[in-house]
């Protein structure tokens, strides 16, 4: 899907921009864990958000910029009433959904191909699951999760 122009991250969100680096994943989630206490996410649900953030951002780093390690990212997590919303957004690459192919959930393990199951985690962790593409050429991960 295509927009005109990102809409506005709210000015109440935190906000986060590291490089697309895989040793920058510690900080982003020590970073969305403090901003989910700050925000009064319930414990119990705390866990599952942030293992769809890890699988979130693994995956701007891994995929959006391939090998470069040049580009960077933005996290951004908000309250909406009852939602929690985390936005992730980068210049890179966006994701070609029609490419990734569904995870095999039935075979051993030791014949299932290493990998694949990232989206599908995000999805059944989370409410709602968006990946955007915009007309100036950013691309955007949103998770939203119902907390109250």
């Amino acid at each position: 899907m295509t927009l005109i122009t990102p809409p506005p991250i709210p000015s109440s969100a935190y906000s986060l921009r590291v490089a697309s680096q895989i040793g920058y994943l510690p900080q982003v989630i020590v970073f969305a864990q403090q901003a989910l206490t700050d925000l009064d996410v319930p414990v119990s649900l705390r866990y599952e958000i942030l293992t769809a953030l890890d699988e979130a951002v693994t995956n701007v780093i891994k995929h959006a910029y391939g090998e470069s390690d040049e580009g960077t990212f933005a996290v951004h997590v908000w309250r909406e009433g009852d939602r929690v919303v985390i936005s992730i957004r980068h210049c890179g690459t966006p994701p070609d959904l029609r490419q990734i192919p569904p995870p095999d959930l039935t075979s051993d393990l030791e014949h299932r191909r290493v990998g694949g199951l990232g989206i599908y985690l995000m999805q059944r962790l989370m409410d709602e699951v968006h990946f955007l593409t915009y007309e100036d050429g950013s691309s955007e991960t949103r998770l939203v999760r119902r907390v109250a």
